[in-house]
């Protein structure tokens, strides 16, 4: 309501409001100085109308207009008086009634507006019409048949834009496009037909560029010349309607605001003897109402309807506050208080309160007006906010790390309960010292440069030991007084730094036995080798400052290459195969077996290379045996050291009756021997044909359909090189049903045989 009070306090026109007993009710500034201009007379708030007037003449006047609007009727009117320099001074005076919320007249309202200098410019038209370059207006003068220009002063060229030449090739409705020829001449036949002097509009004109600008415009018809003339006075009002419309759109913004504020109001006339009775009278806004829940008729118009909704704890401070306010008749008591209030719907919700009394000459209170505002929101960031510091407190008390805060001048505002074990200081013993007393080093510590960062130091107790420490700084600041504190963390390491040389002994180890492994070992991150042992230099043909930073995946054939990187893609630990470009431009054949490990901080591949070059010669050469043993006319197979039968060829499975390799390989030897002939061959026939290094004799082998035969057969034992006695069996069949049969009967615990004769 100040924001509208101001606002119409700033108005160029008088503002004055009547009650229907003639008593000022209202007044701005502007209203007074006409009234003291007019007739020499000043008022206040409540006095009589009729006492401020001073001629009868007046009274009477202005009696007939204020019991016209009174009755209900707005209208406007022009009045002019002779000031006190005899200069006479025109009013535009318009009335209109002020209705309450029920429609009913409770008064009237009074706007004046000195309207002096436009009735002296509609005079001076009248008189200046033929002085047209003079005129600090637009002059405009075109025929009245054919509608073009055949005169514009030099103002209405220079603000249109148009030389006078090119005016005179225009009309006025293409200037002020609003109009067609046809809807032009309709517009300005009254003045053709004498019906009225002059037209007086306000209406736009268009720029030779465009633009456009408000004018108001005073038409004049001319028909004593040789031919009707039309006459036009234009007065640029761009700048007027622009100070109209911040006025306007300044009270409709204000209109919003008080529409779309969320501060309930509430009044409430004082009864001095019991301000805070319950039963005492009392007004709330349709948004106090809101603010609780209820609608316009659910909340009673009295004190009780607030008082008995406050919160008990709060009941007593609030009801005490407003008290003590309305009863300071010195003023020096505000109310301004926090308090919950019950809701429509049971649930208490904070609010601020505040409020100011209205007092008479001697500060006896009159009235009181308040308002409220939510701060439930507020109320809950402050428990947030005490939660959150109680749980920080907590959590640097708990920290094992020394947290210290010192302010921009090294000097200690505050510490955790951690610093006490780490520097041996009570905490009284370091506040206000300056943090220089906690460094070994002289050269101190740049706060301002350590920001955000860590930094290896060494710290001094209090008994002078000295302390391996990471310090990290931090800034903060701290927002009652706009003061910078810096946060320093002393994290004690000499712990990790003894972890770190055992690491790094570990480590030396662990590089010895690396280099010493016959396997290659390389860590790469994305296929850049970034280390390596011996071994692997030596499989790759290349030294070892050579192998750091080179692209292992480029050292691949294009397969090896895309078999690789999937492999290292999906983190798959299996054993695979890759062919190797040597430096010398060699391929070489590599089983590699990957895992991924975290290595200083990054997710790195460590491989192991074996270089499979021996091999793959002897699977080829196997390979080749195979070839040749299929091509005997005679059955030969093998059994490994568990008994279970490898290989037998082609002309075997024939013999046997059986359609496939899978039929018999990695069956027991029982498949096709029965027992009895397999402990014979145990007990008899394996210690002779070790001792004689084959063994020719005749046994039985049962077929695929369950018959025996009788076969002739050479065994063979075959020793493993790497373990005595561990024997291998081939069997050659040359007669009978032509089978050949190995057996293998292993020493107990050694490893099984596994080559081929």
């Amino acid at each position: 309501m100040s924001q509208l009070s101001g606002i119409i306090d700033s108005s160029k026109s008088g503002i004055i409001a009547l009650d229907r007993e003639y008593r000022i009710v209202a007044a701005n500034t502007r209203s007074r100085e006409i009234i003291k201009q007019f007739y020499n007379s000043t008022f206040r708030i409540h006095d009589q109308w009729f006492e401020v007037l001073t001629q009868e003449e007046d009274k009477a006047k202005y009696k007939k207009m204020w019991d016209k609007a009174l009755s209900g009727q707005s209208f406007a009117t022009e009045d002019s008086r002779l000031d006190k320099q005899n200069n006479r001074v025109w009013l535009e005076i318009s009335l209109n009634p002020i209705l309450s919320e029920s429609q009913e007249i409770i008064g009237a309202s009074l706007f004046m507006r000195d309207i002096t200098e436009r009735m002296r410019a509609q005079k001076n038209t009248e008189l200046t019409a033929h002085i047209l370059n003079n005129s600090t207006n637009e002059v405009y003068v075109f025929d009245a048949q054919s509608l073009k220009f055949v005169y514009a002063n030099e103002r209405a060229c220079t603000n249109l834009g148009y030389t006078l030449d090119e005016l005179k090739e225009k009309t006025p409705y293409e200037i002020e496009i609003r109009f067609t020829r046809e809807s032009f001449y309709e517009h300005i036949a009254p003045l053709e037909r004498g019906e009225i002097k002059n037209l007086l509009i306000e209406t736009t004109y268009h720029r030779k560029d465009g633009t456009a600008y408000e004018v108001a415009l005073n038409l004049q018809y001319f028909e004593d010349q040789d031919k009707p003339l039309f006459a036009a006075i234009a007065q640029d009002v761009t700048q007027r309607k622009r100070h109209e419309q911040a006025l306007e759109d300044a009270l409709e913004r204000f209109n919003l605001a008080i529409s779309a504020t969320q501060e309930g109001i509430w009044e409430m006339p004082v009864v001095p003897a019991d301000p805070i009775n319950p039963d005492n009278a009392a007004w709330w806004s349709r948004t106090f109402k809101t603010l609780l829940g209820f609608e316009e008729n659910e909340f009673e118009d009295k004190l009780h309807s607030w008082s008995a909704r406050l919160h008990p704890d709060d009941r007593e401070l609030t009801l005490r506050a407003l008290y003590n306010h309305i009863m300071s008749k010195d003023r020096t008591i505000p109310y301004e208080v926090e308090y919950r209030l019950r809701t429509k719907q049971n649930k208490y919700v904070w609010f601020f309160a505040s409020g100011e009394t209205l007092r008479d000459a001697e500060g006896n209170p009159k009235k009181f007006a308040g308002t409220i505002r939510n701060i439930n929101r507020r109320k809950k960031a402050e428990r947030d906010l005490a939660e959150q510091t109680a749980i920080v407190k907590g959590i640097l008390n708990a920290s094992v790390n020394s947290i210290i805060a010192v302010n921009v001048r090294g000097i200690i505002t505050s510490v955790n309960h951690a610093t006490q074990p780490i520097f041996g200081y009570h905490e009284d013993e370091l506040i206000g010292k300056n943090i220089q007393m906690l460094l070994a080093s002289e050269e101190g510590i740049m706060l301002e440069n350590s920001i955000n960062t860590v930094r290896e130091s060494v710290a001094r107790r209090k008994d002078g030991s000295l302390l391996p420490v990471d310090i990290s700084v931090s800034e903060t600041t701290l927002s009652e007084d706009n003061r910078k504190i810096y946060v320093m963390i002393f994290r004690d390491t000499s712990q990790r730094k003894e972890k770190e040389k055992i690491l790094a002994e570990s480590e030396d180890r662990f590089r010895k036995l690396n280099d010493a492994s016959l396997e290659g070992i390389l860590f790469h991150e994305q296929g850049l080798v970034i280390d390596a042992n011996k071994a692997f230099c030596t499989i790759s043909g290349f030294k070892m400052e050579e192998v750091i930073d080179m692209n292992f995946y480029d050292r691949l054939s294009e397969e090896g290459r895309m078999l690789a990187r999937q492999k290292d893609q999906d983190n798959d630990e299996r054993p695979y195969e890759v062919e190797f470009m040597r430096k010398n431009g060699e391929m070489v054949p590599l089983e590699l077996w990957a895992r991924g490990i975290v290595r200083d901080g990054s997710f790195t591949r460590v491989i192991s290379v074996r270089d499979i070059s021996q091999r793959k010669k002897a699977e080829q050469e196997q390979r080749r045996l195979i070839d040749v043993l299929d091509t005997l006319p005679e059955c030969v197979s093998y059994t490994d050291a568990s008994g279970t039968i490898k290989y037998i060829n082609r002309a075997g499975l024939k013999m046997l009756g059986y359609d496939s390799v899978e039929e018999v390989v990695n069956h027991s030897i029982s498949l096709i021997h029965p027992q009895e002939v397999i402990n014979k061959f145990i007990q008899d026939w394996l210690p002779s044909s070790i001792h004689h290094g084959s063994l020719q004799t005749e046994s039985v082998v049962t077929t695929k359909d369950g018959k025996a035969m009788k076969v002739s057969q050479t065994i063979i034992a075959h020793l493993n090189r790497m373990v005595t006695w561990n024997m291998f069996l081939l069997s050659l069949a040359t007669t009978c049903t032509r089978l050949k049969i190995a057996i293998l009967s292993p020493k107990k615990g050694c490893e099984p045989a596994q080559c081929l004769v």
